[in-house]
């Protein structure tokens, strides 16, 4: 029931919008980011990240156009405060990516120590970026779909697979070997 949610109002009201842009960009590309840079995919990797805040951006376009189409208040509660801090967590660690590690910048000379350390800042906060969008999901679902023993199994599944994206359980899978 829950996933039909996104996408049987897709065409009935503009609000429906957010939802199913921010399920696509966190729910699909941005795990698929996480799942290609492990496998050393860069390219991969960068174009996803640029889908996934294109749809980022939307996403809160479309909310923000209709907060005040209804005359309603912004950042009002836990969804919307855990949601811009992932965008801003998105944007930034996207735009230090291009500058520091962007392949074949200027800036980026692999074994400089300027370049290690910035590709150990983009290693070490994307786990705390993952965890601010598994958090903004299930706040936004919680939100909508209220408090209950479905809405919990669905927050444990999201919390579940962000501890299986963002810590060594991810090599359990052997993506090396499905993605051949």
């Amino acid at each position: 029931q829950g996933f039909f949610f996104f996408f049987f109002f897709f065409f009935f009201s503009w609000f429906a919008y957010h939802p199913t842009a921010m399920f696509l960009a966190f729910g699909i590309f941005m795990n698929a980011v996480a799942l290609q840079k492990k496998v050393r995919r860069t390219w991969v990797h960068m174009y996803s990240t640029f889908l996934g805040i294109a749809l980022v951006l939307f996403g809160i376009y479309v909310i923000y156009t209709n907060k005040m189409a209804g005359g309603r208040l912004h950042l009002q509660s836990y969804h919307s405060w855990v949601g811009a801090a992932v965008a801003l967590a998105l944007v930034g660690q996207s735009i230090a990516a291009v500058i520091f590690l962007y392949p074949g910048s200027q800036l980026t000379y692999r074994a400089s120590p300027e370049y290690r350390i910035q590709a150990k800042n983009h290693r070490t906060f994307t786990p705390v970026t993952l965890f601010l969008y598994t958090a903004a999901m299930a706040t936004g679902w919680l939100q909508v779909k209220g408090y209950n023993p479905a809405s919990y199994a669905v927050v444990g599944a999201l919390f579940f697979t962000w501890a299986f994206l963002a810590t060594p359980l991810w090599k359990s899978l052997n993506i090396r070997k499905l993605s051949a």
